[in-house]
């Protein structure tokens, strides 16, 4: 093939590369495809919340004791059944539209025709009626969508890979790819080509040796009884992203009532007064997301995006915040530590280090840097080693008792082209979201 001609209107939807296996042919292969031809429609999903907090409240009013396995299974059926998911048509939507301006929009479409056919002013008035509705709803998700653009303006590479993503026809969802080089060999099969990705994140992984370790209970302040505060703002700190193997989101947390908060608070304590994890907390479903500009055919083209249960992020972020107040109050860290701290971050790293070198400069001394970066950092570190170090520096106890627990044989599955791989352990290194391990690390 010398040259390849397509329509301007057309020229994003085109996806074009070359195969690096000829497949025993003297020609070499180029795949080229059509997003149009991929039959790939829009999801939206709407979950009724309010059916979905009164069962839940039931739930929680109708036992005594409960448990966070018997809640978590009742409370996913009870979403599973007050959600739906439409398909929209095959065609090009702006990236704001939503449910709301769906819906409108169609019984818009509806009156319309409706009042052309009758001719009554009735109808007219329903139509009427519902494209006021329509523009209502459809100019609020455009400006939401605009402020939360807004907010991320400071950073240019967000901004522009936004707006690179609007300018190739609003809103392209992250498209898997169907053939998977490994060993040598093409793989199509989605469970197969799961499987590799299990093996390929979980490479690393072998079984240590263990230490063994005395937690102590001398450390009263970050031991004592988790109280309601704590967990209200936890709960309002934990932002709505998408949830773990549970389907339980942030969003029900936050619309639940003080009853039902209580009963949480006591399983939480619980939990942490006997280091009993249930199994979906140690579990996590990875999704595989492409790097950009990297062949999608290999597996070291991706990298791995976890999603856990929000029952443990919520209870990770109660002992973060802990953890964070002893470990600064104490000045445990080290003063140039800007990561994962309050009122730090790398803006104020890099101050630092612009005025280093301006006094360098001003005072004609060289200036000295290096920078460094730990290949697999999280994935490397060794469970028993590291609660060491946090008895070290005075975390000892109950937290560093469920801390252990929490990161030893963990457990994940890969989400592929909507198949789940089989299940692996992973013997060393940290979960993905473990926000109570970052202040230290």
């Amino acid at each position: 093939m010398d040259l390849t001609l397509c329509s301007a209107s057309i020229f994003n939807d085109i996806d074009c590369y070359v195969f690096d296996c000829s497949f025993e042919s003297d020609h070499i292969p180029i795949v080229t495809s059509w997003s149009k031809l991929q039959n790939a429609y829009k999801y939206i999903k709407t979950i009724t919340w309010n059916p979905i907090i009164k069962k839940s409240t039931e739930i929680f009013h109708s036992t005594n004791q409960p448990t966070i396995d018997a809640i978590t299974s009742q409370i996913s059926m009870t979403i599973s059944n007050h959600t739906t998911c439409k398909i929209l048509e095959n065609i090009e939507y702006p990236p704001w539209w939503n449910a709301a301006c769906h819906n409108f929009s169609r019984l818009k479409k509806y009156a319309w025709k409706k009042a052309r056919r009758n001719i009554s002013s009735s109808d007219w008035i329903n139509y009427k009626k519902y494209r006021s509705k329509f523009k209502f709803h459809f100019k609020r998700a455009k400006d939401n969508y605009w402020d939360n653009i807004s907010k991320i303006s400071h950073n240019p590479r967000m901004f522009f890979k936004i707006l690179n993503k609007l300018s190739n026809h609003t809103n392209p969802n992250v498209k898997n790819h169907d053939i998977i080089f490994h060993n040598s060999r093409y793989v199509t099969q989605p469970k197969t080509q799961s499987n590799i990705f299990a093996n390929h994140f979980s490479i690393q992984t072998t079984e240590v040796q263990p230490i063994s370790i005395d937690y102590d209970s001398g450390n009263e302040s970050l031991n004592r009884n988790i109280e309601f505060w704590e967990l209200k703002r936890a709960i309002q700190k934990t932002k709505n992203s998408t949830p773990g193997a549970d389907n339980i989101p942030a969003i029900w947390f936050k619309n639940l009532d003080d009853a039902s908060l209580y009963k949480i608070l006591f399983m939480f304590q619980q939990h942490l007064d006997f280091s009993v994890l249930p199994k979906h907390w140690k579990h996590a479903i990875i999704i595989p997301i492409p790097k950009p500009n990297k062949d999608k055919t290999k597996v070291t083209s991706y990298r791995p995006i976890a999603l856990t249960s929000v029952f443990c992020k919520i209870f990770e972020r109660i002992l973060a915040h802990r953890i964070t107040n002893f470990l600064t109050c104490q000045k445990k860290l080290h003063s140039n530590q800007h990561g994962f701290l309050p009122f730090r971050d790398n803006h104020t790293a890099i101050y630092k280090i612009f005025t280093a070198i301006s006094e360098a400069r001003k005072n004609k001394k060289n200036f000295v840097g290096v920078s460094l970066d730990i290949k697999s950092a999280y994935d490397s570190v060794h469970i028993d080693e590291l609660i060491y170090k946090c008895l070290q520096l005075g975390i000892t106890g109950k937290v560093a008792k469920w801390m252990h627990h929490f990161l030893q044989e963990r457990s994940f599955q890969i989400r592929w082209r909507n198949t789940l791989s089989d299940t692996n352990i992973l013997f060393k290194g940290l979960p993905q979201v473990a926000s109570s391990h970052q202040s230290f690390l």
